[in-house]
Protein backbone atom coordinates (compact mmCIF):
# COMPACT_ATOMS: atom_id res chain seq x y z
CA UNK A 1 0.00 0.00 0.00
CA UNK A 2 1.67 3.34 -1.00
CA UNK A 3 0.09 6.41 0.64
CA UNK A 4 0.11 9.49 -0.69
CA UNK A 5 2.21 12.58 0.74
CA UNK A 6 -0.56 14.15 2.11
CA UNK A 7 -1.17 11.04 4.49
CA UNK A 8 2.63 10.45 4.93
CA UNK A 9 2.46 14.30 6.49
CA UNK A 10 -0.39 13.32 8.57
CA UNK A 11 0.97 10.63 9.98
CA UNK A 12 4.39 12.72 11.12
CA UNK A 13 2.71 15.63 12.48
CA UNK A 14 0.66 12.77 14.59
CA UNK A 15 3.89 11.58 15.77
CA UNK A 16 5.50 14.86 16.42
CA UNK A 17 2.04 15.74 18.41
CA UNK A 18 2.72 12.27 20.22
CA UNK A 19 6.07 12.91 21.19
CA UNK A 20 5.05 16.58 21.98
CA UNK A 21 2.15 15.33 24.43
CA UNK A 22 4.73 12.41 26.59
CA UNK A 23 7.55 15.60 27.04
CA UNK A 24 4.83 17.63 28.29
CA UNK A 25 3.32 14.96 30.42
CA UNK A 26 6.77 14.19 31.71
CA UNK A 27 6.99 18.13 32.27
CA UNK A 28 4.02 18.39 34.03
CA UNK A 29 4.74 14.93 36.66
CA UNK A 30 8.25 16.35 37.55
CA UNK A 31 6.48 19.80 37.94
CA UNK A 32 3.61 18.13 39.97
CA UNK A 33 6.04 16.43 42.33
CA UNK A 34 8.01 18.95 43.02
CA UNK A 35 5.04 21.55 43.72
CA UNK A 36 3.49 18.67 45.75
CA UNK A 37 6.64 18.23 47.76
CA UNK A 38 7.08 21.78 48.33
CA UNK A 39 3.54 22.15 49.73
CA UNK A 40 4.05 19.52 51.72
CA UNK A 41 6.76 21.09 53.44
CA UNK A 42 4.74 24.25 54.01
CA UNK A 43 2.54 22.48 55.64
CA UNK A 44 4.73 21.03 58.09
CA UNK A 45 3.77 21.86 61.73
CA UNK A 46 5.34 22.28 64.53
CA UNK A 47 4.46 20.63 67.42
CA UNK A 48 4.71 23.86 69.82
CA UNK A 49 2.22 25.31 66.51
CA UNK A 50 -0.34 22.20 66.99
CA UNK A 51 -0.41 22.48 70.68
CA UNK A 52 -0.91 26.62 70.40
CA UNK A 53 -3.38 26.40 68.03
CA UNK A 54 -5.12 23.65 69.89
CA UNK A 55 -5.43 25.58 73.02
CA UNK A 56 -6.31 29.09 70.74
CA UNK A 57 -9.31 27.22 69.53
CA UNK A 58 -10.36 26.63 73.19
CA UNK A 59 -9.93 30.04 74.43
CA UNK A 60 -13.20 31.67 76.01
CA UNK A 61 -11.52 35.35 76.31
CA UNK A 62 -9.47 37.73 75.42
CA UNK A 63 -7.94 37.40 78.79
CA UNK A 64 -7.76 33.41 78.35
CA UNK A 65 -5.69 34.55 74.51
CA UNK A 66 -3.41 36.94 75.64
CA UNK A 67 -1.88 34.44 78.07
CA UNK A 68 -2.11 31.79 75.51
CA UNK A 69 -0.07 33.86 73.35
CA UNK A 70 2.35 35.12 76.29
CA UNK A 71 3.03 31.24 77.18
CA UNK A 72 3.99 30.13 74.08
CA UNK A 73 5.88 33.36 72.93
CA UNK A 74 7.75 31.87 76.08
CA UNK A 75 7.80 29.05 75.35
CA UNK A 76 10.03 29.85 72.08
CA UNK A 77 11.60 32.19 73.66
CA UNK A 78 13.22 29.07 75.72
CA UNK A 79 13.58 27.77 71.96
CA UNK A 80 15.55 30.67 70.79
CA UNK A 81 17.70 30.19 73.68
CA UNK A 82 18.36 26.77 73.17
CA UNK A 83 19.31 27.54 69.50
CA UNK A 84 21.89 30.07 70.46
CA UNK A 85 23.42 27.63 73.04
CA UNK A 86 23.59 24.58 70.06
CA UNK A 87 25.22 27.22 68.05
CA UNK A 88 27.57 28.68 70.54
CA UNK A 89 28.41 24.80 71.79
CA UNK A 90 28.99 23.68 67.95
CA UNK A 91 31.89 26.65 67.39
CA UNK A 92 33.60 25.75 70.73
CA UNK A 93 33.28 22.08 69.71
CA UNK A 94 34.38 21.93 66.46
CA UNK A 95 38.13 22.21 66.23
CA UNK A 96 38.55 22.38 62.24
CA UNK A 97 36.96 26.16 61.59
CA UNK A 98 39.67 28.68 62.03
CA UNK A 99 37.13 31.01 63.02
CA UNK A 100 35.29 29.68 65.80
CA UNK A 101 36.06 31.66 68.31
CA UNK A 102 34.95 34.58 66.63
CA UNK A 103 31.97 33.37 65.28
CA UNK A 104 31.06 32.31 68.86
CA UNK A 105 31.43 36.12 69.68
CA UNK A 106 29.47 37.12 66.36
CA UNK A 107 26.35 34.46 67.91
CA UNK A 108 26.68 36.50 70.89
CA UNK A 109 26.29 39.74 69.63
CA UNK A 110 23.84 38.78 67.23
CA UNK A 111 21.84 37.66 69.85
CA UNK A 112 22.08 40.76 71.82
CA UNK A 113 21.29 42.77 69.23
CA UNK A 114 18.03 40.70 68.36
CA UNK A 115 16.87 41.64 71.74
CA UNK A 116 17.19 45.17 71.60
CA UNK A 117 15.66 45.60 68.23
CA UNK A 118 12.68 43.18 69.28
CA UNK A 119 12.46 45.68 72.32
CA UNK A 120 12.62 48.48 70.35
CA UNK A 121 9.70 47.18 68.08
CA UNK A 122 8.02 45.92 70.79
CA UNK A 123 7.84 49.41 71.98
CA UNK A 124 6.41 51.12 68.99
CA UNK A 125 4.35 48.28 68.41
CA UNK A 126 3.00 49.03 71.72
CA UNK A 127 2.36 52.85 70.85
CA UNK A 128 1.16 52.06 67.54
CA UNK A 129 -1.52 49.88 69.43
CA UNK A 130 -2.24 52.44 71.67
CA UNK A 131 -2.63 55.34 69.35
CA UNK A 132 -5.39 52.95 67.43
CA UNK A 133 -7.00 51.24 69.96
CA UNK A 134 -7.71 53.90 72.60
CA UNK A 135 -9.91 51.40 74.48
CA UNK A 136 -10.84 47.61 74.68
CA UNK A 137 -9.19 44.56 75.25
CA UNK A 138 -7.71 43.96 71.53
CA UNK A 139 -4.47 45.77 72.70
CA UNK A 140 -2.96 43.06 75.17
CA UNK A 141 -4.38 40.49 72.22
CA UNK A 142 -2.30 42.46 69.50
CA UNK A 143 0.74 42.98 72.18
CA UNK A 144 1.08 39.71 73.28
CA UNK A 145 0.57 38.02 69.03
CA UNK A 146 3.18 40.16 68.39
CA UNK A 147 5.98 38.71 71.24
CA UNK A 148 4.34 35.17 70.46
CA UNK A 149 5.22 35.88 66.60
CA UNK A 150 8.08 37.01 67.00
CA UNK A 151 10.05 34.63 69.17
CA UNK A 152 8.65 32.11 67.09
CA UNK A 153 10.13 33.71 64.22
CA UNK A 154 13.89 34.13 65.77
CA UNK A 155 13.58 30.04 67.27
CA UNK A 156 12.61 29.00 63.92
CA UNK A 157 15.30 30.78 62.20
CA UNK A 158 18.03 29.78 64.50
CA UNK A 159 16.71 26.26 64.35
CA UNK A 160 17.07 26.22 60.50
CA UNK A 161 20.53 27.75 60.89
CA UNK A 162 21.32 24.71 63.24
CA UNK A 163 19.95 22.36 60.64
CA UNK A 164 22.19 24.18 58.01
CA UNK A 165 25.48 23.50 60.35
CA UNK A 166 24.47 20.01 60.57
CA UNK A 167 24.07 20.44 64.73
CA UNK A 168 22.02 17.29 65.62
CA UNK A 169 18.95 18.45 67.78
CA UNK A 170 18.96 15.67 70.48
CA UNK A 171 19.22 17.54 74.05
CA UNK A 172 16.22 20.17 72.94
CA UNK A 173 13.75 19.93 76.39
CA UNK A 174 13.06 23.67 76.11
CA UNK A 175 9.10 23.20 75.69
Amino acid sequence: MKMSFKTKLIVVVNVILLLASISIFAITSVNLASFEKNAHEENIQYALDVEYQKEISEARSNFEISQINLKYAKKWSGKAEHYYQQIIDYYETTTFHADSQEMIEKTKEAKVQWEKNYASEKSYYESFMLSVYTSGSIVPIKLSEFEYTSYRACALELSDMCRELHIPDLSDTSD
